[in-house]
């Protein structure tokens, strides 16, 4: 089990072109979706699925509603629009009722739509000349023997079996982002290799944490989020995952930080009472030439601030908090602590709009400190 799990972890990491269906076109298709290795293609997740196992009877589809239904082609035409669009019409009946189904523009289908073929057929529910309508669906064509099973437990009203469902295609199929070289199930068959090859993936949480987050296995969320067995598992497949990407930047940004802890020094402004109460002068003059008074949270986040600043460590500190809720003047306090010791500092905008927007609310108190300041921009 150990080689199986090194070699299933070390696959990751293996080019996508050792992926089955994976020829010189295909990995230049997949190269311009940003898809290169194993692990790329299995972080190219689907963006929605289409969910073929709830199957309803004709005569239950609403209006509306995106339903699933199973019947055999009653009759069928190929015709086109008055501006020459390629369109199939079929009647579908599945001994409830009768649902035309329209395509548009897909003139190859009349090889698989034909009279008495089984379709498993997905779409919204329309209405049109007082008959039940689906455009354009989702569909499979159901092996005659398959759908005579089908038919056997549903004229029963019995619940149809996993493995009679899994013959019809009646699963939750994955549609992945794709472009006009490679289509999406061409990528759901590449992405079903490489969740086989990798299946047995290194598990990299302990069990007691997965267990208290109640969260599922690395391989079984990799599998459950490109052919979940139901929504709700996709679903849950996509906590774990997540779960894996906030935890790998946390513990990227303590590892970063625990390095600067130990091989950075920064200038601890403050650390000395003569510049304590200099700061806390300069300060105090600031917040006299304010029209309003700072919050508690405010004051808390200010004093937070100040007291990383007085270390030698260098101080990684995130701000948050809503919009106009004051983060800038709490920003000023850092600058003119700095400015008053003699250092230099910079309140770096995203855009030029904002950095004057800045220049225009933080420049008079400035000047009426008698701190010299300056807008640089890009611009």
């Amino acid at each position: 089990m150990n080689i199986n799990r090194t070699l299933a972890t070390e696959k990751l990491e293996a080019s996508v072109s050792s992926l089955r269906e994976v020829g010189a076109m295909r990995q230049n298709a997949l190269a311009d979706l940003g898809i290169f290795s194993v692990r790329d293609m299995l972080a190219h997740y689907p963006f929605r699925y289409n969910d073929f196992t709830n199957i309803v009877n004709i005569a239950n589809a609403k209006i509306g509603a995106r339903v699933v239904i199973c019947g055999r082609v009653d009759e069928v035409k190929q015709s086109s629009t008055a501006k020459g669009t390629d369109m199939i019409k079929a009647a579908i009946f599945d001994g409830t009722g009768i649902i035309n189904v329209t395509w548009f523009g897909q003139p190859w289908l009349i090889r698989q739509i034909v009279n008495g073929a089984a379709l498993l057929v997905m779409g919204v529910v329309d209405h049109f000349n007082g008959y039940k309508q689906l455009n354009s669906p989702a569909f499979t064509v159901i092996p005659n023997a398959i759908y005579t099973e089908y038919k056997r437990f549903a004229t029963a009203k019995k619940r149809i079996p996993a493995t009679v469902l899994e013959q019809m295609g009646a699963r939750i199929e994955p549609i992945y982002p794709a472009s006009a070289k490679i289509s999406s199930q061409q990528i759901a068959k590449i992405a079903k290799d490489a969740v086989m090859q990798t299946r047995a993936v290194f598990e990299y949480l302990p069990t007691w944490l997965r267990i208290r987050r109640n969260l599922m296995t690395r391989g079984a969320a990799i599998r459950a989020m490109h052919f979940p067995y139901s929504i709700k598992e996709s679903t849950l497949a996509r906590r774990r995952l997540a779960y894996d990407e906030v935890l790998m930047s946390q513990l990227l940004m303590m590892r970063n930080r625990s390095w600067q802890q130990r091989n950075c020094r920064a200038v601890a402004l403050g650390a000395s009472d003569e510049q304590s109460s200099r700061i806390q002068q300069a300060l105090k003059k600031l917040v006299s030439l304010l029209s309003f008074t700072l919050t508690a949270e405010q004051d808390m986040a200010i004093n937070s601030i100040l007291s990383n600043i007085a270390l030698n460590e260098p101080m990684n500190r995130l701000l948050l908090g809503d919009v106009g809720c004051g983060k800038t003047i709490v920003a000023m306090h850092a600058l003119v602590a700095t400015a008053t010791c003699g250092y230099q500092a910079a309140m770096i905008a995203p855009t030029v709009v904002l950095a004057q927007q800045y220049a225009i609310k933080c420049g008079y108190i400035l000047d009426s400190m008698q701190i010299r300041w300056g807008l640089l921009t890009g611009a």
